[in-house]
């Protein structure tokens, strides 16, 4: 039989153990690894085995006297006398705390305050934690340095509003409430004595909360709730970059109608819509700047699945709110997500997330929308959002959406902003948001793969910074860490600087994290293993088994016994994949979900099976309107990627997924890619039907080495296929990226020079020139007698042709012998050519853009050396000849235009593409892309047509001619005969050039 003082050891060490699991939950919840419902389902079952121990060891003690140890297990529970907490910035409120304290000494007043120097970034303190929920109030004293995001009285606040606590803020001067407590009565504390007195005084009120300050009670409570749910992103999030369209001034100068064609104004979409055209987009980098990008007007911002839109919102939702509680006239933010729409109606459905505020009331300028989830919706759903978008076009908005979902919606009128994925820079921030830095550094680098770690100790070693390691110079003589590094270290990281540059691609893992969502799962895996994850499938298939060891099982009760995890997870993909094939959205009802459950027959009981996933956090279900969703859409595309696996294995074919055309997305595609991270074969598995994903299972999926050949001739072969849009081949051709283009003119040669492809001879002979009414600024007509042959490249140069010039050390770029006199001047120090931002523009395989003449005609002597015969830059009539033939055709491929041959505005494309995937629209000589894509510069001045090769031309800075058309002009311009012209020094994001050699090196 146990005697009395084991028992009350053991009571002790129960209430003791239920305090620190209540503790632990709350921490597992505001790290959202705990839904709500789950947590309230813990604490309830912790509280009553606290009150039978308490109420039991209560007993047990009554006849004796009670020592220090039963003091402290009942004073948190002892209710009725006052107990605060005093919650202070070390900084700047030390002082003011110790005399509160002394002062509540002095009248008898229980009073507690942490006096320890402890590190906001090192993890809320568990005994902080514990005062607080002993306190009967928290006293927030409001100076200056809580405006710190790292401040720890924000979280001693956002601690006790969870707990129900009392609080009462004490403002001293300069002092500022935080968004969280805007709405609590505050007390003055600028003179101590009248401070202190009403201090007292609201302690002995029944409603220490107070009343709200005035009629805009409702509005400020809204405000501050949204505060509430929304702080954590202050300490969390990491600021993503991106670019967003510009908005400019509609022009008051009208224009004759017939004439408008001709002006420079480019894509006519944005034209429409009062964007910038020719592509201009600013560059946004931080919170800051994208708030006021949403400010300037309605925007929808676009990015891959996990590249932290909604936490964007959310964190954009915080700010506005912070902003609108400083200013009454500032516009109040509503977080709408859309994939909980039902048809209701739009306005019906913001309402619902508007706190009870009257929406009508602030509409249009009042609010500023933030809709989460476009592409979550039911797809006969989207017209809604376009429909009242268009009629409250003043309203400020910002839409979420994934990019592939919307290719493939209609456009809403919206200007777009898209999401970058994380640099190297950023996923070092994000994971040291959560890890310590001797941890951060433990896993950034394990991301980045062994042989980029063991690099980065040489580095440190020469005293070189994180930046300069991922942003300095290429490794070579001169170079700080040059002495300390192997031939072969050398070669490894100039090729990962030359890869990150020309494609963006990261070494080893860091690409795969470079997705925000995917990024924390693997901190958290990397917590509970040490170790992080090869691949996405490995990656999901560690969280989850993480989410049901660590949350699902806990949860574990007589009412609720454990499902094995097989079981679980067979039931959960089966669901998820009822819930894709049946493009239900992201939401379903609870009963669809049982009903689901039920009739796959996997696991006997479907409730129970959701109270485990909600546990784990595996999914979340929303009780007001009994809704159930996945925690994130990549994870109900994980579970329905484990369904797809099986289907693989039973031998379903991919065409059942995809029975269209491969370029009209089904849903499925992320899908299969999460498949290609969980087992082989996937990318032989799609070869046939999805060229483009088989390229994605290869890169981002378990190796398969032995189908690289057979998926990149596949994608060849769709890339030049003219039955397939143009808009699908250009995907292909900045697909095919990833595992190298292969084909000849394109990249480089085994001696890594530019390999050109050179089209037929073109004889000398008599040419039309000239002539076309309908072309822009054409040359007068005439016939023209060429008396040399010449060759001219198939296509425009490349980037991957053009890299090597810039690369070479001392003997490419930055040798002044390639540069004419007046080119020479005007480079002066600079060391590298300008690059556009936007990596799409800078894909190996895409014509070099960016460049000016001076740049180009450097290039052109630099090559000539080093292929020992001369090659340069056309002159004008060379290249209409090239173009046109003896036939004089109004476009390379014929008198007609045709947007499918070509990469015009009218072709859809919107950017530059691979060249040579219009292999009908070639020149009667052979060669490709003369028509759009990008204009092509030409040697020749462009008032001097026929002296092109004249020295003093060469070294004058004259303006050039430029030929072609390109990806963002109309058809007019893409006429073989349409001329423009710029100075030398002018480049854009449309402006290349291809070479020419009079002499053929081969026939």
């Amino acid at each position: 039989m146990i005697d009395r003082d084991e028992l009350i050891r053991k009571l002790k060490d129960e209430i003791s153990w239920c305090k620190s699991a209540k503790l632990d939950s709350h921490k597992e919840h505001d790290m959202e690894r705990l839904s709500l419902s789950a947590l309230n389902i813990r604490l309830a079952e912790y509280d009553r085995r606290i009150a039978e121990a308490e109420t039991e060891l209560a007993n047990l003690l009554r006849d004796d006297t009670p020592t220090v140890n039963d003091i402290i297990i009942f004073a948190d529970t002892a209710g009725e006398e006052t107990n605060i907490f005093i919650s202070y910035a070390r900084k700047d409120g030390a002082d003011e705390s110790l005399r509160l304290y002394n002062d509540l000494q002095s009248d008898g007043i229980a009073a507690w305050r942490d006096v320890r120097d402890l590190d906001p970034y090192a993890g809320f303190d568990a005994e902080i934690e514990a005062a607080i929920e002993r306190a009967t109030h928290l006293v927030a004293i409001i100076t200056p340095d809580l405006k710190r995001e790292d401040s720890f009285v924000r979280r001693e606040i956002a601690y006790a509003l969870f707990h129900n606590k009392p609080i009462i803020p004490l403002v001293f001067p300069g002092g500022h409430r935080p968004i969280t407590i805007f709405n609590h009565t505050f007390i003055d504390f600028s003179d101590w004595e009248r401070g202190y007195a009403q201090f007292i005084e609201r302690l002995n009120e029944a409603e220490p909360f107070g009343v709200p300050i005035d009629h805009t009670a409702s509005k400020r409570a809204y405000l501050e709730k949204i505060g509430q749910t929304y702080e954590k992103w202050l300490y969390l999030y990491t600021d993503l970059g991106g670019r967003a369209e510009r908005k400019r001034e509609q022009p008051t100068v009208k224009v004759k109608k017939h004439v408008g064609k001709y002006l420079n104004t480019a894509n006519s979409v944005y034209r429409e819509r009062g964007y910038i055209e020719d592509g201009e987009t600013r560059q946004v980098d931080t919170v800051d700047e994208l708030r006021e990008v949403v400010r300037m007007g309605g925007v929808i911002l676009i990015g891959e699945p996990g590249s932290g839109k909604t936490t964007t919102l959310q964190r954009l939702a915080y700010e506005f709110a912070v902003a609108a509680l400083d200013d009454e006239t500032a516009p109040l933010p509503i977080f709408v997500p859309l994939g909980a729409y039902e048809g209701q109606g739009i306005e019906a459905h913001i309402s619902d997330y508007f706190g009870g505020l009257n929406l009508a009331d602030y509409l249009p300028q009042g609010v500023i929308l933030l809709l989460d989830g476009l592409n979550e919706m039911p797809r006969q759903y989207v017209a809604d959002v376009d429909r009242w978008l268009r009629e409250h076009a003043d309203v400020r908005t910002m839409v979420t959406c994934r990019r592939l979902e919307y290719a493939a919606l209609k456009a809403l009128p919206l200007r777009r902003a898209d999401v970058d994925p994380l640099d190297v820079h950023r996923i070092r921030l994000f994971i040291g948001n959560y890890l310590e830095d001797d941890d951060r550094d433990r896993l950034f680098w394990a991301l980045a793969g062994e042989q980029m770690s063991g690099l980065w100790q040489l580095f440190q070693n020469a005293k070189q910074t994180f930046s300069d390691f991922w942003n300095g110079d290429n490794l070579g003589s001169g170079h700080p860490a040059y002495s300390s590094t192997s031939d072969n270290q050398d070669t490894v990281y100039n090729e990962m600087r030359n890869t990150l540059r020309e494609r963006g691609e990261m070494p080893g893992l860091l690409g795969l994290v470079s997705n925000p969502f995917l990024l924390k799962i693997t901190v958290e895996v990397f917590i509970d293993s040490g170790q992080p994850p090869r691949n996405r499938g490995q990656l999901f298939s560690a969280f989850v088994d993480l989410l049901i060891e660590q949350r699902g099982y806990p949860a574990v009760s007589d009412q609720h016994p454990w499902i094995e995890r097989e079981q679980q997870i067979r039931a959960l993909a089966s669901m998820a994949y009822r819930m894709q094939a049946e493009n239900t959205g992201t939401s379903v009802s609870v009963a669809w979900a049982k009903a689901a459950l039920t009739e796959d027959g996997i696991v006997p009981d479907a409730d129970n099976l959701l109270y485990l996933a909600e546990s784990a956090t595996l999914i979340t279900v929303d009780t007001t309107n009994g809704e159930l969703k996945f925690f994130h859409q990549l994870l109900q595309e994980y579970f329905a990627a484990c369904q797809m696996a099986d289907d693989i294995e039973r031998g379903v074919a991919a065409s059942h997924y995809w029975t269209g055309d491969w370029w009209t997305p089904t849903g499925w595609e992320e899908t299969a890619v999460l498949v290609a991270g969980m087992r082989s074969g996937v990318a032989a598995w799609l070869r046939d039907v999805h060229p483009v994903l088989a390229c994605r299972a290869l890169t981002e999926g378990k190796r398969e080495a032995d189908v690289l050949e057979s998926v990149r001739d596949k994608m060849v072969a769709t890339m030049t296929d003219v039955k397939i849009p143009p808009t699908a081949r250009a995907e292909v051709g900045r697909t095919l990226n990833r595992i190298g283009d292969k084909r000849s003119g394109v990249g480089l040669r085994a001696d890594g020079l530019p390999d050109i492809a050179w089209s037929a001879v073109i004889p000398p002979d008599d040419y039309p020139i000239g002539g076309d009414e309908k072309a822009y600024k054409p040359l007068p007509a005439e016939t023209y007698k060429l008396t040399y042959p010449y060759q001219i490249s198939l296509y425009p140069v490349t980037n991957a042709q053009f890299q090597p010039f810039i690369d070479a050390d001392g003997d490419g770029y930055n040798n002044p012998k390639y540069w004419t006199e007046a080119g020479l001047k005007w480079k002066g120090d600079r060391r590298t050519p300008d690059e556009y931002g936007d990596m799409v523009f800078r894909l190996p395989n895409h014509p070099r853009v960016y460049v000016r003449w001076y740049e180009a005609m450097a290039f052109c002597a630099w090559l000539t050396e080093k292929l020992g015969f001369e090659v340069r830059l056309p002159t004008d009539k060379e290249w209409e000849i090239a173009a046109r033939g003896k036939a004089g055709l109004f476009y390379p491929y014929g008198n007609d235009f045709d947007a499918t041959k070509s990469n015009t505005d009218e072709t859809g494309i919107r950017q530059t593409s691979a060249v040579g995937i219009f292999a009908d629209g070639a020149a009667w000589c052979g060669a490709l892309d003369m028509s759009g894509n990008v204009w092509e510069w030409c040697i020749n001045p462009y008032d001097d047509v026929d002296g092109g090769m004249k020295a003093e031309n060469l070294s004058s800075s004259a303006p050039r001619v430029l030929r072609g058309g390109a990806f963002n002009f109309d058809l007019d311009f893409a006429r073989a005969a349409s001329r423009r012209y710029y100075d030398p020094l002018s480049r854009g994001l449309n402006f290349g050039f291809r070479v020419l050699c009079v002499r053929p090196p081969f026939s």
